[in-house]
């Protein structure tokens, strides 16, 4: 089966819509389409161990191919990630948008008034801080602030 039309239909057509899929490759069911999709998205062989530099390499370029979103298509070019895993590499770590600076004072007075207003809503916290995540903004509270909250009576 041609990986590339398979790859091609799921992007045209989403991960679902498996006999419209099926219909742009020649004698293959939908059944084998789904089966051979399944394949390649590594959901039986998913494992965790740490991105290597040349997945990092990959990612990039099939994002910049493919957009931010089609994540089980991408998934489909890197051997045991799937598209949860891409998804996460991207927005926590990839991204060029993400700051990647050491965090200012502003930021942190930000986290500790909106987390005592909002509590652990971290992607509305989030939104107040343009380039971080939601993961390094959380892991910034946990890791430096949350006592400084408590101490001034912010947590």
């Amino acid at each position: 089966m041609k990986d590339s039309l398979l790859r091609d239909g799921v992007c045209q057509f989403g991960g679902k819509n498996w006999k419209a899929i099926s219909g742009r490759i020649e004698r293959r069911s939908s059944e084998e389409c789904s089966k051979r999709w399944a394949t390649l998205q590594g959901l039986d062989t998913v494992v965790k161990r740490p991105w290597s530099e040349e997945e990092d390499m990959k990612m990039l370029h099939l994002v910049g191919k493919y957009g931010a979103s089609k994540w089980s298509v991408i998934a489909s070019y890197l051997k045991d990630r799937n598209g949860k895993q891409c998804r996460e590499r991207w927005h926590n770590q990839l991204n060029p948008a993400i700051k990647k600076t050491p965090w200012t004072e502003e930021e942190d007075a930000i986290i500790l008034r909106l987390q005592a207003q909002l509590g652990n809503c971290w992607a509305k916290i989030t939104a107040a801080l343009p380039g971080r995540t939601d993961n390094s903004v959380k892991n910034h509270w946990h890791s430096s602030l949350r006592t400084l909250g408590t101490v001034h009576g912010w947590g």
